[in-house]
């Protein structure tokens, strides 16, 4: 024990002194400053992209189209010294990681067709499907088809993101301009590449990739083995900061990059070019569909665009024409939207009378690409793309090739790449697999053929886990071509590919699938994923042989005139194939490219200093309210239908203060297999911290509440909570896990609980939520008084809930909840009635009609007797869901409820001296009240007493002032007539407390609600009472009603049991009660027998003998500390001796106690209170028949 005292001081002297020093260094920093002016700081964006809507006018330069030549411009030219203003267009949208689509569904939904078809007696016809926004493009050109990726980072956003350079002797081709044929030239590019897309080889400490091995198998079997080499991949494996200072996070081995890796592993042009661009000052723009570009009237030029989102997308035409938009470029352009887009848009320019080359449009090439597969192999390959990490990825999507480029000629060089499907291709191939062209293994029976057939035909086959993907990079003719016909772009690149090297490629990859045992297949049709040329640059110089120069500036014709800022710096520039994937090469030319631009322009281009994405995001563009935001990671899991599912949350919370209520903005990432394979994106998101919560009584929660959204735009709704109350008071283990563990109720727009779980966050992700926070604002004193707010804010909350008998008490008046009666529970009753005892004294009654028709053709009443000191709400509360007198009159009952002469609303009016004794001729009386207002034909009414009136009932039953003719039957509540106190009780009876209360008070009345103002001695007592002893933190609370009740009757309640709202209006319920009546309770708690007021016993056999008729339920909460179950227990026995055990019964209420048996919610559930008593009613008064 002093072993873990000593433990814990020390933890929280380490919290305290971190603490400290967090303020000290915020101090000493702001104190400093405090005087200057206030600063402006750039905002973070939710997005890179701005709003269309804000372009300028203007820009030094402007960079169209945003792939691997795009993103060089637009990072380089926006580290040119002197500073440039750079403008950044794009045609697609912006997506990060958990945005990409990943089922069927948002696959097409994502796809845009377009170009002409040619097929069958369809020919020329031009077409447009899908949305121009989509992330995939598919460019039809007869027999032949294009596949390119439309958004902001271009084709590397589903590329497979193989980074290989050319074999040195490609570029001694004549078609290369001579200053790129010199040995070496693009050399110092090529590095200056890899420093920004970093690749790196699949790393020996990741998982085994089957299909990898599978293919070097193949390899050796098939004498290459020496050729086999691992691919560089521009995707982390690892989690670690890139060279824009953008986390990734490490590779799920999905084997998706080719449709958008949502994982954050993907070093795309998003990710590096262009975050590097935005760090530095570039403004980038989505949504921009560049039709062409014109001269300006005076310098630059004009670039004409129009906002994709209008473009609109008829099945077969191009519809309306497009109002257009410019932005000028004062000094330079630099097209790089790719082959396709960059050829168009000078294709367009030319019809709009710029002059240009004829070359312009010409020597495009597929790069020698073709697509293979080997189905059916004799080894698992596991080459699908999955949506989660399982025990056998597919790995990237290329991570081996068999490297051929060894040949004296250069031309005939290539390279097999294995491949993945993507999980949504794959079910496209499983369809159309029976309609490729199939090379079988030789030398295999016929019934073996006609299995492997059948094989084929069945979509559902597991041998597409046996198959593998080839992707071979090789040489062409780069004789296609792209023209104009009615502003629609028309390709040919049906004649580009070199027959003989295709069959001696074909050759191999059946020597390789036979080797195996598989049956090698190939597609009827060509799909070019790696279009290259169209604006070639030029061998001789001039526009004769080429579109551009070495450094990609267009030619104005045929001959070597230039226009001067104007320049191709993607794809469209390599003037024939080359062998291998081509974006390293594409990212070199840029470099180089864009450098010459430069130093034509007087710039110098910063290459040293490092950009910080993650840092520039957290600044701000304009000046602020002071705000504070941190990040919060925390993981756990979820149960979806059963199905544990882990589930990691990165908010990025952003809190700002209005008034002295803090609240804040949560945006940021959610992970989870069991609801989504792929990231969700959060929006919407709010954050309040340290608010009431209405499920508990002195309960505050931490409230969370967003909607996250997958890529499918499926929408989820979370409401996640950290929960603080008394419970983990005095608990440095019990705060630390209420501060680091949120509970998450996920739903979703249907309605209906969808997921439940727990979410924790460790120490390190606690000492990172503290190091991110850094408060914004326009000085350092603004930012420093805002942390300080926030954390004094914690430290205040925290304390409280540490020291929960600490916090301030609530006093009556006081509410701490907004909770406010519900009028559907009439809480007063439909009637009430004044009744006057056989003594003189009066009492209340009230009646509630059924609000549904009787269970039987005769109306049943009952009539709910309350405990002393309280009213008709423990049965009627308006606080709850559900109340008994609502239960009942929904069953098709009519109740009463009488408050007798020591209840609430009488007692307290008087303080009348009274005992539970003398309140049995209340009992009396309203039973012949309810006679006379029923009529005599009625039944007799069911009568259910709690507490000291089931004592009260009990004792004119057994003295025959209550005839037990007279009801139909009893339910009695914690007690009857064998009053027996529990353990603290029975030592409060046993001391003088009362005596002594009456001595220090001079009061004979003790109240159970106690106002702010009332006399010194009663402050007192509820400032002592903070310190009531109790078995469990969780009942410790602040309300002094609450208090005073524990000191005079025991705990009433469990704490966990009661809502806030009842908790908080406990006035409304409890009065006060005589010393008189609390002395005879204590005797007879020391007797363990019901008495009359001179303290003679009631329960004689004579007595008892009056009950011989009567059926009754002894009813009992298993936590009741107050009057404890042995009460029901001893009086069951007596009982059950006498009239045995059809008359009388006994049912113990699970995980209840005293008074929460009747003002939880759990009374309503299944099992409740209400339950049980509501099954005995219907046994005594409908008879065996029901």
């Amino acid at each position: 024990m002093a072993t873990r005292s000593i433990w814990t001081a020390a933890r929280i002297l380490l919290a305290v002194y971190t603490l400290v020093i967090k303020i000290a260094w915020n101090l000493f920093r702001a104190l400093p400053m405090s005087f200057l002016a206030s600063q402006q700081h750039n905002r973070r964006p939710s997005r890179i992209g701005k709003p269309l809507h804000t372009i300028r006018d203007s820009y030094d330069a402007v960079v169209i189209g945003s792939g691997y030549g795009g993103g060089v411009a637009a990072s380089r030219m926006a580290r040119a010294e002197p500073k440039q203003s750079i403008c950044v267009l794009e045609r697609g949208l912006e997506r990060w990681p958990g945005e990409y689509p990943s089922s069927t569904f948002s696959v097409l939904r994502n796809l845009c067709t377009m170009g002409q078809i040619d097929f069958a007696w369809f020919k020329g016809i031009a077409i447009r499907l899908g949305d121009p926004t989509g992330l995939y493009r598919w460019f039809c050109a007869g027999s032949s088809n294009v596949f390119v990726g439309n958004g902001l980072g271009g084709t590397s956003l589903i590329n497979a993101n193989v980074y290989l350079r050319p074999r040195p002797e490609t570029f001694t081709s004549p078609a290369w301009p001579a200053k790129l044929r010199q040995p070496g030239e693009l050399d110092r590019y090529f590095d200056r590449a890899e420093r920004m897309l970093e690749p790196q080889g699949y790393p020996k400490s990741r998982e085994a990739i089957r299909k990898y091995s599978v293919f070097k198998e193949q390899a050796h079997l098939a004498g290459l083995g020496n050729r086999f080499v691992s691919a560089k991949q521009t995707v982390a494996f690892e989690n670690r900061i890139n060279a824009a200072g953008m986390h990734l996070r490490a590779s799920s081995l999905s084997g998706q990059d080719s449709t958008g890796l949502n994982d954050g592993s993907k070093n795309t042009v998003l990710a590096t070019y262009l975050a590097d661009a935005w760090c530095f000052g570039a403004e980038i723009y989505c949504g921009c569909d560049v039709r062409y570009v014109k001269k300006h009237p005076k310098t630059g030029w004009l670039i004409y665009y129009r906002r994709t989102e209008s473009v609109k997308s008829w099945p077969w035409s191009r519809g309306s024409p497009e109002s257009l938009h410019w932005v000028h470029a004062k000094k330079l352009v630099f097209l790089g939207a790719g082959s396709l887009g960059s050829t168009e848009i000078v294709l367009r320019s030319k019809s709009q009378g710029l002059p240009v080359s004829p070359m312009v449009g010409k020597g495009l090439s597929g790069n020698g690409g073709f697509l293979g597969f080997g189905y059916g192999l004799k080894r698992r390959v596991d080459a699908i793309g999955q949506r989660a990490l399982k025990r056998n990825p597919p790995g990237p999507t290329i991570s081996g090739m068999i490297d051929c480029r060894t040949s004296e000629n250069y031309e005939e060089d290539f390279i097999i790449q294995d491949g993945a499907f993507p999980r949504v291709m794959s079910g496209f191939f499983r369809l159309v697999k029976p309609f490729l062209r199939s090379a079988y293994p030789p030398r295999q029976s016929t019934l073996r053929k006609l299995r492997r057939f059948v094989d084929i035909l069945n979509p559902m086959s597991s041998a597409m886990q046996r198959s593998q993907v080839y992707l071979v990079q090789s040489h062409d003719n780069a004789t296609g071509s792209m023209t104009l016909q009615n502003d629609t772009a028309v390709l040919n690149v049906s004649n580009i590919g070199r027959k003989a090297n295709l069959a001696r490629i074909k050759t191999l990859l059946i020597k390789i699938t036979h080797a195996l045992d598989g049956v090698f297949m190939e597609q009827g049709f060509k799909v070019i994923v790696h279009l290259l040329g169209g604006l070639g640059m030029a061998g001789d110089g001039s526009g004769r042989t080429g579109s551009t120069t070495h450094t990609g500036e267009l030619f104005t014709g045929a001959g070597s005139e230039t226009h001067a800022g104007l320049y191709v710096v993607d794809g469209a520039v390599v003037p024939r194939s080359l062998g291998a994937n081509p974006f390293a090469t594409i990212t070199a030319l840029a470099e180089r490219s864009v450098e010459a631009a430069a130093l034509r322009l007087g710039c110098a281009i910063d290459l040293d200093s490092r950009a910080d994405f993650e840092r520039t995001l957290g600044r701000y563009c304009d000046v602020l309210p002071t705000e504070l935001p941190f990040f919060e990671t925390m993981t756990g899991d979820i149960y979806v239908s059963g199905t544990r599912s882990q589930i990691t949350l990165n908010a990025s919370i952003v809190v700002q203060q209005s008034a002295d209520v803090f609240e804040g903005t949560i945006y940021g990432t959610l992970e989870c297999d069991g609801i989504s394979q792929e990231q969700l994106v959060i929006k919407e998101g709010s954050f309040r911290p340290f608010v009431v919560d209405s499920l508990g009584p002195d309960q505050m929660v931490m409230a969370y509440d967003f909607t996250a959204l997958d890529g499918n735009g499926n929408a989820y709704e979370f409401r996640c909570r950290k929960v603080f109350n008394p419970s983990v008071g005095m608990s440095v283990r019990k705060l630390w896990h209420a501060s680091t563990t949120m509970t998450v109720d996920i739903t979703t727009l249907k309605g209906g609980l969808y997921a439940r779980g727990e979410l924790h966050i460790d120490l390190p992700g606690v000492l990172d939520m503290v190091s991110s926070m850094s408060a914004t604002g326009r000085s350092h004193a603004e930012r420093w008084w805002m942390m300080m707010k926030f954390l004094s804010l914690f430290v205040r909350k925290l304390s409280l809930a540490f020291f929960p008998r600490l916090a301030p008490l609530r006093y009556p008046l006081e509410p701490q909840c907004n909770g406010a009666p519900s009028t559907e529970h009439r809480s007063d009753g439909d009637a009430v009635h004044t009744i006057t005892a056989s003594d003189g004294v009066t009492s209340t009654l009230r009646m509630w009609n059924p609000t549904s028709n009787a269970p039987t053709n005769s109306l049943q009443d009952i009539i709910f007797i309350p405990g002393s000191a309280v009213n008709h709400l423990i049965f009627a509360s308006p606080y709850m869901t559900e109340n008994a007198i609502s239960y009942f009159t929904s069953k098709g009952y009519r109740c009463w409820c009488l408050t007798t002469r020591f209840g609430q609303a009488e007692g307290n009016a008087t303080k009348l001296e009274c005992t539970s004794y003398s309140a049995r001729l209340d009992i009396a009386a309203a039973l012949i009240e309810h006679r006379r207002l029923a009529g005599p034909t009625a039944p007799r009414p069911y009568v259910v007493a709690h507490c000291v009136g089931s004592l009260a009932l009990a004792s004119g039953l057994l003295d025959g002032t209550i005839p037990a003719s007279w009801l139909a039957g009893v339910t009695a509540s914690a007690t009857f007539f064998t009053p027996c106190l529990g353990s603290l009780s029975t030592w409060k009876a046993r001391l003088p407390l009362i005596s002594l209360y009456r001595l220090i008070t001079g009061e004979d009345w003790y109240a159970c609600e106690s106002p702010a103002d009332a006399r010194w001695i009663q402050r007192l007592l509820d400032n002592v009472l903070r310190f009531y002893p109790h078995a469990s933190p969780r009942e410790v609370c602040s309300s002094n009603v609450c208090h005073r009740c524990n000191l005079v009757f025991g705990r009433l309640w469990n704490h966990a049991n009661l809502n806030e709202a009842t908790h908080s209006h406990l006035e409304e319920i409890f009065g006060g009660i005589h010393t008189t009546c609390l002395q005879l309770l204590a005797d007879m708690g020391r007797k363990q027998v019901v008495t009359d007021d001179r303290g003679y016993s009631l329960v004689t056999e004579k007595n008892l003998a009056r009950l011989a008729e009567l059926p009754v339920l002894l009813l009992s909460g298993s936590e009741n500390v107050v009057y404890p179950p042995v009460n029901t227990r001893n009086t069951w026995e007596m009982l059950r001796e006498r009239i045995g055990d059809e008359m009388v019964r006994r049912r113990v209420i699970e995980g209840v106690g005293h008074l929460d048996l009747w003002i939880s919610e759990k009374a309503a559930k299944e099992g409740g209170a209400f339950e049980v008593v509501l099954e005995e009613i219907r046994r005594v008064t409908e008879g065996p028949e029901q």
